[in-house]
């Protein structure tokens, strides 16, 4: 889905001022099982599963000062919100690069990366 699609997907739950990033999703997996992972199968088992989910559907990063929201879209529809907990004026400004930048949020097991901005 491209940027433009993507932000009309979107559009409903963005306000004035918001950024929004596209963010990829990978599962928040034990040390041990990554290791593990990596010595039995050269890590095909756990990455595989986490391509599989990225090719399937997209996610996105709604975020002001106040709340932050990562959006899941499947099908060019909205399939999931979920509120990042903890999110704060201080977090808002590491997201745009300001002093220590913020690249990845754990939220519900899984790690999101921040990707480009795109509005």
């Amino acid at each position: 889905m491209n940027e433009t699609d993507a932000l009309e997907v979107i559009q409903e739950l963005v306000s004035e001022g918001d950024a929004v990033y596209a963010m990829t999703r990978t599962k928040k997996r034990n040390i041990f099982v990554d290791f593990l992972d990596v010595v039995v199968s050269g890590g095909a088992l756990t990455g595989a599963a986490d391509i599989a989910d990225t090719v399937v559907q997209s996610y996105y990063l709604v975020a002001s000062p106040a709340k932050a929201t990562i959006v899941q879209v499947r099908d060019s529809q909205i399939a999931d919100t979920i509120d990042v907990p903890s999110w704060s004026a201080e977090k808002a400004k590491e997201l745009q690069g300001q002093g220590v930048s913020l690249k990845t949020l754990n939220v519900a097991g899984y790690r999101y990366s921040r990707g480009v901005q795109i509005a």
